[in-house]
């Protein structure tokens, strides 16, 4: 299964809110539900699966300096990672804002505030003044490797939801798979050529041993496979 991010331009209350946030879900995000169809506030994206199922959702606050996060999970899609999947493309949203940190405010009507405490404690987050935090990672801060783990954990969802071989005929979603893993893999292999001892000549482009030898397909793509372009 491969889970799609898609934002929202005009988020409104639409019909798949309504059907997808009962009771239970509006108390556990601090949601009073609109009017139907009426607009609503913040950025917002949905998560489908292979299928077009709407499987959550997130929204992002930057509107007081640091990112307010707030994500729902579909009751019949949970404990598959789809959370931390939609935590991930959040801060990445928030790195490309340039904000330094993501935050969720458990609401006093959550069904199970320390619950969620413990899940959002899980993942790095650290108490706030009345909110859990975590400090984003941003990609030109981060070492080659960490850059590419960070992109990594910000662009799929757990290991066996993305676990895709090439073949033929990728669709779309595929092919924007690939493209994030080539783009990765270059950064790390660009990082590694940028660290190598200055006496190896700036031109070459292949070493007989490792940590020299380029890692990733755009450097040295292998003869039997098409690599999607890398776009902007």
């Amino acid at each position: 299964m491969t889970l799609h991010w898609t934002k929202e331009d005009t988020p409104r209350w639409d019909a798949e809110k309504q059907r997808l946030f009962g009771p239970a879900e509006l108390a556990a995000v601090g949601l009073q539900a609109p009017e139907p169809g009426t607009a609503i506030a913040d950025e917002w994206w949905r998560v489908t699966d292979d299928a077009g199922s709407i499987v959550g959702y997130g929204w992002l606050d930057t509107e007081w300096g640091d990112a307010q996060i707030t994500f729902f999970v579909a009751p019949s899609r949970r404990q598959a990672g789809i959370g931390e999947y939609i935590v991930g493309r959040l801060e990445a949203e928030a790195a490309d804002r340039g904000v330094n940190y993501i935050y969720n405010v458990i609401p006093d009507s959550h069904p199970d505030p320390d619950w969620m405490k413990r899940w959002l404690a899980k993942r790095g987050f650290v108490p706030g003044t009345g909110d859990l935090r975590r400090q984003v990672a941003h990609e030109d801060a981060l070492a080659p490797r960490d850059r590419l783990r960070h992109r990594g954990s910000a662009a799929r969802a757990p290991a066996t939801a993305l676990s895709l071989a090439l073949g033929p005929s990728p669709d779309t979603s595929l092919t924007r798979v690939h493209s994030i893993t080539a783009s990765a893999d270059h950064f790390a292999c660009r990082g590694r050529q940028a660290s190598r001892p200055a006496e190896l000549s700036p031109a070459a482009t292949s070493w007989s041993a490792p940590p020299w030898r380029p890692v990733c397909r755009v450097c040295s793509p292998p003869a039997t496979s098409t690599i999607p372009e890398r776009s902007g």
